[in-house]
């Protein structure tokens, strides 16, 4: 089926901060982040399909296929990308699930930005894609939203997208580094096994010579003690010493 551009961005799309304030171009590890987005929108377009149609069991055939966006444009500074949505050749752009779910999304990030609610839209599949769009990005980045041809912006960063992953869910997962130690292992059913723990090095010629001289010391009162201890078990055999013998 022969297809060309609509008229116009189907979203604003613009990378800021970090990264993409310096240097040309689009870094290829943030260039991900357009593939999530769509995924996002169609995830959420199939959930809206449903929820308006709930006598169907399946979405229309070629559903999914109806979006089609391109990266037809890239721009320096900031990066901002023109993504248009393609159509079959002599169809105009629809205001259709697509496009609403665009500004309903948009609505979700700014709902959750203010600690508003989320709508029961957003299902698990939902929040899923949400977990995959804005994976790269830094602490210092964010991503501009918005509907062509409107003037307001949004934004969405790593925290926006982390109050958005908990909300209505009892547990979060991020990933993350910590540093420990492991000294035991416990099995079920089973003692604990230690796990081998490299000795401490020590610090100075001198502190090796206090520890040194102490066990030294330590040995030779455990000698003089094993002495005494078996004087006197030969003594109470052999019976004490006459007076004068």
């Amino acid at each position: 089926m022969d297809t060309e551009p609509g008229d116009g961005n189907f979203v604003h799309f613009r990378l800021r901060g970090g990264r993409f304030e310096h240097g040309r171009g689009l870094p290829l590890t943030a260039a991900s982040e357009l593939a999530a987005y769509q995924d996002l929108v169609a995830a959420t377009a199939r959930t809206l399909f449903m929820r308006d149609n709930p006598r169907r069991r399946r979405l229309p055939r070629g559903f999914s296929s109806r979006l089609d966006l391109r990266l037809v444009r890239l721009e320096g500074g900031s990066v901002t990308t023109m993504v248009e949505r393609v159509t079959p050749v002599g169809q105009l752009p629809l205001d259709d699930e697509f496009t609403r779910t665009r500004d309903l999304i948009n609505d979700a990030i700014v709902a959750t930005a203010s600690g508003g609610t989320l709508p029961d839209l957003f299902s698990e599949r939902v929040r899923s894609a949400f977990g995959r769009f804005g994976q790269t990005l830094e602490s210092d980045e964010r991503i501009e939203l918005g509907s062509p041809g409107g003037e307001r912006r949004i934004s969405y960063d790593r925290e926006v997208r982390r109050r958005l992953l908990i909300m209505g869910t009892k547990s979060y997962t991020e990933s993350g580094s910590i540093i420990g130690q492991c000294r035991s292992i416990r099995l079920e059913g089973r003692p604990s096994i230690p796990t081998r723990q490299r000795p401490i090095p020590h610090r100075s010629t001198s502190e090796h010579g206090i520890q040194s001289r102490s066990s030294t010391s330590i040995s030779r009162r455990r000698s003089a003690h094993a002495a005494i201890s078996a004087g006197r078990q030969i003594e109470s055999r052999c019976g004490a010493p006459s007076p004068g013998s």
